[in-house]
């Protein structure tokens, strides 16, 4: 930047004019200048002025003598414009206020800043409906934000936050995403107006009707522009749809009230639709926030580590696999990786259910959603942004909140057929009891309510779920749960841990077997195998002495494991690595293990120097929870459990019988499960299938329910319905009361609809209902089964959370 000509006058205090045409003409250094006047801390605000050719600084008095050197010479490190910011000097006539958010420059303007509060205005937001859903969206993905209120009359936004988990730079940072990526959409304008325009309708109506009858007219064009989406959807329905719908009905009466003058009731049942629409959309918006909060939200900003050793803070959507971050106490993982170096507690539970935070330090994996509570972490990058875990979650949910239930389509496609015969009875009562009573029949229409309540209860059904640990990746689930009668587990990894248990050590030649397990522990020690981890866990689990170093390893891989501690020579693994090595193991301890080994347990052999030393049993370990679960099942009337297994028959059949199953299917190829699947099928029976998600493809997309244990890492290539994201079976009874409860939720709104309006049906022919009974039996029915979709939500948080919900 060329000084020639510049002309800087203080103004007042704090307030200081920097005039130079050069700087401030057309192609002139304008962004340079703005960075350069940043860099001083002390500057709070740049006013660009075109005309002047000159921009005003708003500074702490303090920072003087750096602002009146920053122009002469450039400072080391620069603040960066926010995206879209200053692309050209601003025309003439106008004038652009900046100000810095950390080190970010925005033409956000700051009005207010306090601990955990910002209140901005923006230009961007006046008018323009496309740009608040925008912002709206993002700050709902954003972590820290508590609270957030728009004008989008004024152009302004408050905002309430966690200062410890997110800071102003981010916030402006995902306010200029939202701007750039908004679209000037009348809809959200439409959806806004739609129930204050259906209000003013009936207000209007209302002093038409009873007082002034000169209104009439106006109120019968404000009425008729609330009747817009009825007879929209009717068009649709008969035009490329070719059926009758319950639209038309809306569309009849709609077009009755306008030539018979019955405006007020025409504006109110206009009135209880767009309370409907506008409640409906408001808690299904809301209440999808809600499910996906903890899988959508993210940082906007992270601190990234260069080759250099020196740490930046970069926004997140630059993150690349492999870059390290960093991530502190208090703040969430913002990506999957895996840790390099630090310890740290992780709070797991808005992602996998767990109560317990777990430790993690180096080599083990990070999931994004997680929250360090303790500790600090740096870790390598796999994945970031959507391809996290947490984000393949938020995109499921988004997929499945959408499913249409078997029965609300039930119910839409009975209100569909009974339009002609509701048409027919309004002629006959219009022709024996008058226009209302027509109007009356007309109006008591099936559709309205289901369509709003059945939605909301799948929501509120899936919100229960995730919070539970359960992650429901297809809506097909929640409709044939109910259905089922007959599960089926996979033995290994589902009903038993993948990690046996060590039941006994037997010696031999006088070998003492306690100091057999010290000795195999500390051979064991430095391998992470589900063998080495089931011996040294027991080990440490029986005596409280510290292993010995081992001098030496060779590992045999398959076969066994040569050590040497403490001068002995020790070896560990299978008869064929003995027998390869000479070491003879007499006969009589063959016929020892013999009982063992046919109810398929695991025996390691063991040596010391080149004795025979015992054998080590590890029998399959079955999961804790799972008497529980079986118990569980039967109370809920499933009268079919069975195991389907690739081991033997007797490790299998004594299994079940352990757990009091009624079948158990022994030595399935995995290619051959599903057919077992089909089988159970044939006989008519409803399967839900429990495994492992690993070796379990086919029979999860052969059972009429899958369910896996995978957990949440596995969700990318799970093929399972179901997902436990704890790993285990302890959600597995709640996930069928999910399923039926959401059946007897829908079931109830189903019928609260029918006998509010088969009551006002009747009582148009024998109890002299009109239109005006008929809107209310109508309307309440349908706002009634609303509410009832809710009442999950309400059992959850209380009344004042659903207040919060929908306000």
């Amino acid at each position: 930047m060329r000084a020639a000509g510049l002309m800087i006058q203080q103004k007042g205090p704090g307030r200081l004019a920097v005039r130079n045409p050069d700087w401030f003409g057309p192609g002139g250094p304008v962004k340079a200048f703005v960075c350069r006047t940043f860099a001083v801390d002390g500057v709070r605000c740049v006013t660009l002025n075109p005309d002047q050719f000159e921009a005003e600084v708003a500074f702490d008095p303090d920072s003087l003598p750096a602002l009146a050197n920053v122009y002469r010479t450039p400072p080391a490190h620069l603040p960066e414009l926010a995206p879209g910011v200053l692309e050209e000097m601003p025309p003439a006539g106008t004038k652009q206020r900046l100000f810095r958010y950390g080190r970010l420059i925005s033409d956000w303007g700051r009005q207010d800043e306090r601990l955990g509060m910002l209140r901005l205005r923006h230009t961007g937001l006046r008018g323009r409906p496309g740009v608040w859903d925008s912002v709206a969206d993002h700050l709902d993905q954003l972590m820290g934000i508590r609270a957030f209120r728009l004008d989008g009359v004024g152009g302004g936004v408050l905002i309430r936050f966690d200062p410890a988990l997110i800071h102003p730079q981010q916030i402006v940072h995902a306010l200029h995403h939202a701007v750039g990526e908004s679209r000037d959409d009348l809809q959200p304008l439409l959806h806004r107006i739609d129930l204050p325009v259906a209000t003013s309708s009936l207000g209007l109506s209302a002093v038409a009707t009873f007082f002034s009858p000169a209104l009439v007219p106006a109120s019968l064009a404000i009425m008729l522009a609330t009747a817009v989406p009825s007879y929209r959807q009717a068009t649709e329905v008969i035009v490329r749809e070719r059926r009758l719908a319950v639209d038309v009905l809306d569309s009849i009466i709609f077009t009755t009230c306008l030539f018979t003058g019955a405006v007020f009731a025409g504006a109110m049942t206009a009135f209880f639709l767009s309370v409907g629409r506008t409640l409906l959309r408001r808690t299904r918006a809301q209440s999808e926030r809600l499910l996906v909060d903890a899988f959508g939200r993210q940082p906007s900003i992270v601190r990234m580590e260069r080759p250099d050793g020196s740490v930046e803070e970069v926004p997140i959507e630059s993150i690349e696999a492999g870059d390290i971050i960093l991530v502190h106490t208090g703040e969430a993982v913002p990506v999957d990786g895996i840790v390099q170096s630090g310890e740290g507690m992780l709070d797991q539970q808005a992602l996998t259910g767990e109560a317990v935070p777990v430790e993690r330090g180096e080599g083990d994996p990070v999931l994004a959603a997680t929250l360090l509570v303790a500790g600090q972490l740096r870790v390598r990058v796999e994945r970031a942004g959507k391809e996290t875990t947490a984000g393949r979650i938020a995109d499921i949910l988004r997929e499945t909140v959408n499913h249409k239930l078997e029965l609300q389509s039930r119910g839409e496609a009975l209100a569909d057929t009974i339009v002609v015969p509701v048409l027919g009875l309004s002629v006959v009562a219009g022709g024996l009891l008058g226009s209302s009573a027509a109007l009356a029949v007309v109006n008591s229409d099936l559709g309205t309510g289901i369509r709003m309540a059945a939605p909301l209860a799948v929501i509120t059904s899936l919100s229960a779920s995730i919070r539970a640990g359960i992650l429901i990746k297809q809506g097909r689930a929640l409709e044939m749960l109910p259905k089922v009668d007959t599960v089926v587990f996979d033995k290994t990894g589902t009903l038993t841990r993948s990690v046996p248990e060590v039941g006994e050590v037997v010696s031999c030649h006088g070998h003492d077997p306690v100091a057999l397990l010290r000795l195999a522990a500390a051979a064991e020690q430095n391998f992470s195998h589900p063998i080495a981890k089931a011996i040294v866990d027991h080990y440490r689990a029986t005596t409280d002495g510290k292993l010995p170093v081992i001098d030496a390893s060779q590992y045999a891989l398959g076969f066994g494991l040569t050590v040497t501690i403490e001068g002995k020579r020790i070896r560990l693994g299978s008869r064929r690595f003995m027998d390869r090595e000479g070491v003879v193991f007499p006969g009589s301890l063959d016929d020892t293990l013999s009982g063992l080994r046919d109810a398929g347990h695991t025996l390691i052999h063991m040596a010391v120097d080149d004795d025979a030393a015992g054998v080590i049993d590890l029998r399959p370990s079955s999961r804790p929870e799972a008497m529980d679960l079986i118990e569980g099942l039967r109370a809920r009337g499933i009268s079919q459990l069975a195991i389907l297994s690739g081991d033997h028959e007797l490790p299998t059949r004594q299994l079940a019988e352990q757990l009091s199953m009624d079948r158990y299917f022994a030595e399935v190829l995995p290619q051959d499960k599903a057919a077992v699947i089909a089988n159970l099928q044939a006989e008519g029976r409803t399967v839900c299938f429990v495994g492992d998600g690993i070796n379990d493809a086919l029979a999860l997309r052969q059972a009429d329910v899958s369910v896996s244990l995978h957990g949440a890492a596995g969700i990318a290539t799970d093929t399972a319905q179901v997902v436990f994201l704890e790993g285990n079976l302890a959600r597995m009874n709640e996930l069928f009361d999910i399923a039926r409860d959401l059946h007897g939720n829908v079931g109830q709104s189903w019928t609260l609809i029918r006998a509010a309006n088969g009551i006002c049906i009747g009582g148009v022919f024998f109890a002299g209902f009109n239109i005006w009974h008929s809107v209310f039996f109508n309307n309440a029915s349908a706002l009634g089964a609303l509410g009832n979709s809710l009442r999950p939500l309400q059992r959850r948080s209380g009344l004042a959370g659903i207040r919060k919900l929908l306000a």
